[in-house]
């Protein structure tokens, strides 16, 4: 016997239409405005997601400014390596197709041939890297909003206060602190 064709995650019927649900976190900095019972089962993560080999040096570029910004915010977790990788990747082509269509103008001429193979005219068409300038910026947009990287997003989170010192220093200092010897001993 098949499964049904809709069967998912052990229920069956059509996927869930609506919004997609929030993580449990973010209802609880929101106050549970909708007062359902959440999810306390929900998984945690942990880790700091480290920078792919593959990333160009304009989507590293891209990289470093985020995750530094993330960072203060203790909004990353070795989880969001992917989707941060592509939104850097997306960045990154986008600036490449946007700088070519700069250089190169919006739009190419193309030969019309006749049947013998002679050009008879030229017909002007969009240029390809607009096409792909428009598709990476969407994905790029897609991703920044897993982040909160537009205003938009933005307002739907909730997070501590920024970190004011690097993480790094703070323990460089809890270790210098424990190796000074005790005065008070003295």
């Amino acid at each position: 016997m098949y499964p049904h064709p809709y069967a998912q995650n052990g229920r069956s019927g059509p996927p869930m239409p609506g919004r997609k649900p929030l993580p449990a976190a973010i209802k609880k900095e929101r106050g549970n405005p909708g007062k359902r019972k959440l999810n306390e089962k929900e998984p945690s993560f942990t880790g700091f997601p480290v920078c792919p080999t593959f990333l160009t040096p304009v989507a590293r570029t891209e990289w470093d400014r985020v995750t530094q910004e993330l960072t203060a915010l203790n909004m990353l977790r070795s989880v969001d390596t992917a989707a941060l990788a592509s939104y850097c990747l997306s960045y990154a082509r986008w600036i490449s197709a946007e700088e070519t269509v700069t250089r190169e103008g919006q739009t190419i001429s193309e030969p019309i041939l006749s049947k013998s193979g002679e050009v008879v005219g030229q017909k002007i068409k969009r240029h390809p890297a607009t096409t792909i300038a428009k598709d990476e910026k969407a994905a790029m947009h897609r991703a920044a909003a897993l982040f909160g990287f537009d205003p938009s997003s933005r307002t739907r989170l909730s997070t501590g206060e920024p970190q004011t010192q690097d993480p790094f220093e703070a323990f460089m200092a809890t270790l210098h602190k424990d190796t000074q010897p005790n005065q008070d001993a003295a």
